[in-house]
C-alpha cells in the first residue's frame, strides 16, 4: 500500500489560525475543498509520475486509487493506492524465438531497458488468460509435461512504484504546492467577500 497524505501543515500555519480563527466553519469549508482538490490531483500526478521511472500504463494507476477526503472534524485528505503485482505480460514481453519455449526465456520492459526473464514464456491458459509463465518443475498424478504446474510471473505493483523515492518525493512535493495554491486563491475568494 501506499499512501500520500496531505494536511494543513503543508501550509503557511500562522496564517492558516489566524483564517480559522477569523472565519469560523466557512474557513474550514474553504482549507477542506483546497485540500481535497489536492487529493484529487494527486491520481494524476501519481500516473505521470510514476512513468517516468516506469514502463506502466496511465489507467493501470488510477484505478488502484482511493481518495478519503477531509472534513469539518479532520483536516486532513489522502490518497491511498494497492493493489498486488502487475504480471509481467503487461510489459511487452519478447522472445528471441516467438511461440517456442526456450531455456533463454523472453525479456520485459518494466523501467526503461529491457530485463532478461530466464525460463519464462508467454503461453495462454485452457481459461483463455495469456500471461508469463515458468515452469515449476511439479506435476500431477501422472508425471507428465502436459500436467507440469506453471507459475505466472509478476512484476512490481504499483503502490511499490509510488514508494519509489523519487516518485514519492515528486509527488509529496506537488501535492503540497497544488494545496497551499488552492488555499490561497480559496482564503482570499472568502475575505473578498468578507467572509460571506
Amino acid at each position: 500500500m501506499s499512501v500520500l497524505k496531505i494536511s494543513v501543515e503543508d501550509a503557511d500555519t500562522e496564517k492558516l489560525e489566524l483564517f480559522l480563527q477569523s472565519y469560523g466553519n466557512k474557513a474550514k469549508s474553504a482549507v477542506c475543498k483546497s485540500l481535497n482538490r489536492a487529493a484529487n490531483g494527486v491520481k494524476t500526478d501519481a500516473a505521470k509520475e510514476a512513468r517516468t521511472v516506469y514502463n506502466v500504463k496511465a489507467t493501470a494507476v488510477k484505478k488502484t486509487c482511493k481518495l478519503f477526503k477531509a472534513t469539518h472534524s479532520n483536516l486532513d485528505a489522502s490518497a491511498v493506492f494497492t493493489g498486488e503485482g502487475i504480471p509481467l505480460y503487461a510489459f511487452a514481453p519478447k522472445s528471441s524465438k516467438p511461440n517456442v519455449y526456450v531455456k533463454a526465456g523472453i525479456t520485459v520492459k518494466v523501467k526503461a531497458a529491457r530485463k532478461k526473464v530466464r525460463g519464462g514464456f508467454v503461453a495462454r491458459m485452457p481459461s483463455g488468460h495469456v500471461g508469463v509463465f515458468k515452469r515449476t518443475g511439479k506435476f500431477g498424478r501422472r508425471k507428465i509435461e502436459e500436467l507440469e504446474k506453471f507459475r505466472e510471473l509478476k512484476s512490481t505493483s504499483i503502490p511499490q512504484m509510488l514508494n519509489n523515492p523519487k516518485v514519492k518525493s515528486a509527488l509529496q512535493v506537488k501535492a503540497a504546492q497544488r494545496f497551499t495554491k488552492n488555499l490561497d486563491h480559496e482564503m482570499d475568494y472568502l475575505m473578498s467577500k468578507g467572509g460571506k
